[in-house]
């Protein structure tokens, strides 16, 4: 099942075909293959295939409240046994970077698994170059755990990926609940 979610900027609605197009085509532009790890074209038939393959997932197709604008999407891979959850987030559509969209997600986002999925830890992956996105993360309070040293091969290069979690007592600490 997968929740409507929203704040001020905000609409986290729940990912359907309508979204595929615009994924597949942001999924294909250098900037975000790059940052996100990719290393091949998608089409839309594998990525079709893709969606069918995920279980345990939240999905989300991130809307610029506003304009009302599919911008972007975050997606949720949750593991209830260890009440622990994985996370990837981006924002497609170049015209909405840089205006806190992925940061007003992550807070929803992080609302939703520690207050109503109840989850212990939420954590991710993260490229040892991408400073925008740790400088995002470290703001959040995501604490980092380490590096995947060279674990990425790509054009003849390794990249590093670096490792942040966040606990709910921390995100509770942050919100100032706790």
């Amino acid at each position: 099942m997968n929740y409507y979610l929203s704040n001020d900027n905000v609409e986290l609605i729940p990912y359907n075909k309508k979204h595929n197009k615009k994924t597949v085509k942001w999924l294909n532009d250098s900037e975000t293959k790059h940052d996100f790890g990719l290393t091949k074209n998608i089409t839309l038939k594998e990525h079709r295939k893709w969606l069918q393959d995920q279980n345990n997932v939240c999905l989300w197709a991130i809307y610029e409240k506003q304009s009302n604008e599919h911008c972007g999407n975050l997606i949720l891979f949750k593991n209830p046994n260890h009440r622990s959850a994985f996370f990837q987030i981006y924002i497609g559509d170049k015209r909405y970077r840089k205006k806190g969209l992925s940061k007003s997600s992550l807070i929803v986002m992080m609302n939703f698994v520690f207050h109503h999925l109840k989850f212990h830890r939420l954590w991710l992956n993260v490229f040892s170059t991408n400073y925008k996105a740790i400088s995002l993360y470290e703001n959040l309070g995501f604490t980092k755990e380490g590096i995947e040293r060279e674990s990425h091969y790509y054009k003849n290069n390794y990249k590093n990926q670096v490792r942040y979690s966040i606990l709910k007592e921390e995100w509770l600490i942050k919100e100032g609940i706790k």
